[in-house]
C-alpha cells in the first residue's frame, strides 16, 4: 500500500519504479496525487515487469482537512507477476506539500511454486500435448478458460493458464494446481491443417521458464497427529507416552478427525471445527494460497497410568502434525525448502487439578 502523508494539502506528482526479472529498473510516468484507481492500474500495466494489477484507494484524511492523505493498495493478479516480488518504489522529488511522503510496505508475501511459459507463433493454430494424449486445436482467439480446459482434457488436473500476446508470439504461462503433473511430458505442437505437426518449445524448454519464485498453488496429501499424555510411574516421576492417529486427508472432515482422535486410547471425547481460506479463487475448481485451520477441543482425556478409563484434567503438549505427505507450496515466506510448516497454537491452557 502507498500513503500520502501531510499536515498540509499534498500536490506535485511522484514516479513508482518496479524491477522486471532481470531487475532493470521499471518506472511510469509521472503520477499526480489526485490519480484515480483506473489511471494507477493503467501506469502499472503499461510496465514491462507487471502484468496485471488490481487497485483500490481510501482516504486517509481523518480530520478532513483536505490534505490529500491517500492510501491505494495494489494486488497482483498475474501468474506471470507471481512470487516473492521486489517492492516497489517510489520517486517524490517533485511531491509538494508539509511532510509530503509516500510509504510503501508489503501486506502480503508472495511465495513460490514453478510458473511454465510457452511461447506459440502468432496466427498459428496449435495442440497442447500431454504423455500420449494431445487437445483439440487452438489458437490466439481462445480464451484462458479455452487453455485451462485443454490442460485439463490431456492431464485430468487443473492449471491456471494465461494467454499473452508478445512479440510475434503468444506467451502462454501454465501454474499446475497439483505437484504430480509432470511438466517435462507437457509439450505443443502447431499443425497448418493438423495433419503435419511442428514440435514446440518444451524439447528444449524442458524445465520451463520460471518467470519469478512462483505461487502458492492448492494444498493436498495427507498427515497424522501425534498425542502425548502424562505418565506417574511407581516412583511418582512425571513421564509420558504417545499414541498416533491413522493417516488423514487434508481435506479430511471435522467427524472423521473426531473419529480418529477418539479411537485412541489416550483420547476420549473431543469437539473439533474446521476453517478453510483462501488469498482468492483463481478458477472454479481451484484456490490460491488455500488453507486449513482445525480448532480442536478436548473435553476428555486419559493418562498412560495403568488404572484404565481414569479420566483426568491436564495442560496437555500440544499435538505434533507429522506432514511428510502433505502436497503443495511449503507455507515458509520464501518457500525455499520443501519443508511444510504446520501451525499448531494453543488457544486455551487446559489446568491440573
Amino acid at each position: 500500500s502507498m500513503t500520502v502523508q501531510g499536515s498540509e494539502k499534498a500536490t506535485g506528482n511522484f514516479i513508482l519504479q518496479s524491477s522486471n526479472e532481470d531487475h532493470y529498473p521499471d518506472v511510469t510516468v509521472p503520477l499526480p496525487i489526485t490519480i484515480s484507481d483506473l489511471e494507477l492500474k493503467n501506469a502499472l500495466e503499461a510496465l514491462h515487469s507487471i502484468t496485471l494489477v488490481k487497485v483500490n484507494s481510501i482516504s486517509l484524511d481523518k480530520n478532513t482537512t483536505m490534505n490529500g492523505a491517500k492510501q491505494w493498495d495494489v494486488t497482483f493478479t498475474s501468474i506471470r507477476d507471481a512470487g516473492d516480488r521486489p517492492m516497489l518504489l517510489a520517486d517524490t522529488t517533485n511531491l509538494e506539500g508539509s511532510g509530503a511522503k509516500i510509504e510503501i510496505v508489503e501486506k502480503s508475501k508472495g511465495i513460490a511454486n514453478n510458473v511454465f511459459m510457452v511461447q506459440i507463433p502468432v496466427e498459428s493454430t496449435f495442440r497442447l500435448r500431454y504423455e500420449h494424449k494431445t487437445s483439440n486445436p487452438l489458437n490466439m482467439a481462445d480464451s484462458n478458460e479455452d487453455f485451462e480446459a485443454a490442460v485439463y482434457s490431456i492431464t485430468g488436473l487443473y492449471a491456471i493458464v494465461e494467454a499473452h500476446i508478445g512479440d510475434g508470439s503468444i506467451d502462454i504461462f501454465i501454474l499446475p494446481l497439483f505437484q504430480n503433473l509432470d511438466v517435462s511430458n507437457l509439450g505443443a505442437e502447431t499443425c497448418a491443417f493438423c495433419d503435419k505437426v511442428d514440435p514446440l518449445f518444451f524439447d528444449s524448454y524442458v524445465e520451463g521458464k520460471q518467470w519469478a519464485l512462483g505461487t502458492a498453488t492448492s494444498i493436498g496429501g495427507s498427515f497424522t497427529l501425534n498425542f502425548n499424555a502424562p505418565k506417574d510411574d511407581e516412583f511418582g516421576h512425571l513421564d509420558s507416552c504417545s499414541d498416533t492417529t491413522d493417516e488423514m486427508s487434508i481435506f479430511v472432515s471435522s467427524t472423521e478427525m473426531k473419529h480418529q482422535l477418539e479411537r485412541l486410547n489416550l483420547v476420549e471425547k473431543v469437539d473439533i471445527s474446521v476453517e478453510e481460506n483462501s488469498l482468492y479463487e483463481v478458477i472454479k475448481n481451484g484456490k490460491i494460497g488455500t488453507n486449513r485451520r482445525f480448532r480442536i477441543e478436548f473435553k476428555k482425556v486419559r493418562s498412560c497410568s495403568n488404572e484404565k478409563n481414569r479420566e483426568h484434567n491436564f495442560s496437555a503438549p500440544l499435538l505434533h502434525v507429522m506432514e511428510a505427505n502433505l502436497l503443495g507450496t511449503p507455507a515458509n515466506d520464501m518457500a525455499v525448502s520443501r519443508t511444510y510448516q504446520s501451525i499448531v497454537n494453543s488457544y486455551i491452557r487446559g489446568f491440573d487439578p
